[in-house]
């Protein structure tokens, strides 16, 4: 099979297996630590359970896929490898989906995290009085700042790596890529609302103010500007580079 070949083998069905498989994955983890009582120890480890089963979907998707793709082969008795020349489309956007999530959950965590620490010490201080209003107006200056950028960030290393791994489809990748992840945001999002956010409960008003919609089209947003600017940076200098030599 040729690269452009393998190109156009968007939705190969070992692929489109694994993808399913992994998403179904991720719900199913998502709905039962959704139904954790808030109380005790794992209620505490809830957030650190879920981030640890989104890091999960990465091998499972993998693992799946190879496993997929070598039961098809020995049932179509191909004695060819089922690894090809080309990038599968499917492949790299579900792949790139889960690790710019992945990534973007464990850095809000963390931001969340830090910043809960510090609201908790000013409250203890008795320099603040609303617990969740200092957790709410960090976040979102930390969203704004540090997350949005970060973001964009990624999007341009994907795109940089797209560039180089993708014969074409491009518009196809993107926006299997972008479909892919407003599924997981909203998985996180159901999860979010699922449980009682407690002293952080203006940090979840603010939240459903802003909408899931509009929250989650931000981000896809967002993530797709970067893997277009990325994608667009490396095409510029690789014309650059060829006037050189």
């Amino acid at each position: 099979m040729t690269a452009a070949e393998a190109d156009t083998a968007t939705l190969d069905t070992p692929t489109l297996t694994a993808a399913v498989f992994t998403l179904g994955f991720a719900v199913i983890v998502g709905i039962a630590l959704s139904s954790v009582p808030e109380g005790g120890t794992l209620g505490g480890a809830a957030d650190a359970l879920k981030n640890l089963a989104y890091v999960l979907t990465v091998p499972v998707f993998d693992l799946s896929r190879r496993v997929l793709s070598r039961r098809k082969l020995r049932i179509a008795d191909a004695p060819s490898s089922p690894e090809t020349g080309g990038a599968n489309l499917l492949g790299t956007a579900f792949v790139t989906a889960l690790v710019l999530f992945i990534l973007i959950e464990l850095l809000s965590w963390l931001t969340g995290f830090g910043m809960g620490s510090v609201c908790a010490l000013f409250g203890q201080q008795g320099q603040i009085t609303d617990f969740g209003q200092c957790l709410t107006i960090g976040v979102s200056v930390f969203g704004t700042v540090l997350i949005a950028p970060v973001m964009i960030a990624l999007g341009a290393s994907a795109g940089w790596m797209w560039k180089g791994m993708l014969h074409g489809g491009l518009l196809t990748t993107l926006l299997i890529f972008a479909v892919v992840v407003a599924a997981l945001f909203a998985l996180d999002f159901f999860i979010l609302l699922q449980r009682d956010a407690g002293q952080a409960q203006a940090l979840q008003d603010h939240f459903n103010a802003i909408g899931p919609v509009r929250q989650i089209g931000l981000q896809v947003v967002i993530l797709s500007i970067g893997i277009l600017l990325g994608y667009g940076v490396r095409r510029l200098w690789q014309g650059v580079a060829r006037i050189f030599g």
